[in-house]
């Protein structure tokens, strides 16, 4: 009975192994499909957010071009316009609006350009600051559990596993269990000899008892025969006095 109920336990634990593995290896192909969607989600994620701010910045710099080839064919235009006013009129006036209307454009001009340094800087260090991001984020979510776990964490386990508990183990417990061992062995030694020691004593003490005993009933047992003895002789003396014994 006892062999066939070891038998069922072997099996038991023979059928439980698989299922454990089992489980490990689906919990830790679990953890790695998060931690590989979630590093691809960011990832998406951040160059969606990249494009985006590209986009606007090409747009906004679009923009500038045309507002500033806008106004530049206006003051053109203005220009042509006044110049032919003003040569009919006041050759001299022409030559002052011609000086001031070149000044305004090369202004404006200058103005633009550096609009335009100014968004392509912004945009270099919006796409710095973007890939730095997603650099970071692909070695937290990705080079951490992957490199880092099996390479640091892993070892360290079992280090501590492995060196540091059965140290801790030889140094607190054994110490603890030699100590409880070796009290139990000589209170197993010394039981018999303490054990006859107080037998030897509680016979010497039974003995002085009965002994005591003994010598109070002899005392009391004397004492009550002289009584007796004293009692005798004082009711003879009476009769004697009397004149008769009987």
């Amino acid at each position: 009975m006892k062999a066939k109920e070891n038998k069922e336990d072997l099996t038991f634990i023979s059928n439980e192994k698989p299922k454990t593995v089992t489980r490990v290896v689906v919990a830790v192909a679990a953890a790695g499909f998060v931690v590989i969607t979630a590093a691809a989600v960011i990832v998406v994620v951040v160059a969606v957010v990249v494009v985006v701010v590209v986009v606007v910045l090409v747009v906004l710099v679009v923009v500038v071009a045309v507002v500033a080839l806008v106004v530049v064919v206006v003051v053109v235009v203005v220009v042509v316009v006044v110049v032919v006013v003003v040569v009919v009129v006041v050759p001299v006036a022409v030559v002052v609006i011609v000086v001031v209307l070149v000044l305004v454009v090369v202004v404006v001009v200058v103005v633009l350009v550096v609009l335009v340094v100014v968004v392509v800087v912004v945009v270099v260090r919006v796409v710095v600051v973007v890939v730095r991001v997603v650099v970071i984020a692909v070695v937290v979510v990705v080079v951490v559990p992957v490199v880092v776990v099996p390479v640091v964490v892993v070892p360290v386990v079992l280090l501590v596993v492995v060196v540091v508990v059965p140290l801790v183990v030889v140094v607190e417990v054994v110490p603890v269990v030699v100590v409880v061992i070796v009290v139990v062995d000589l209170e197993r030694l010394t039981q018999p000899v303490l054990s006859d020691y107080f037998q030897s004593l509680s016979k010497e003490t039974q003995t002085l008892y009965k002994s005591s005993i003994s010598s109070s009933r002899s005392s009391s047992s004397n004492s009550s025969s002289t009584k007796v003895a004293i009692n005798t002789l004082q009711y003879t003396t009476k009769k004697i006095k009397k004149g008769s014994l009987h």
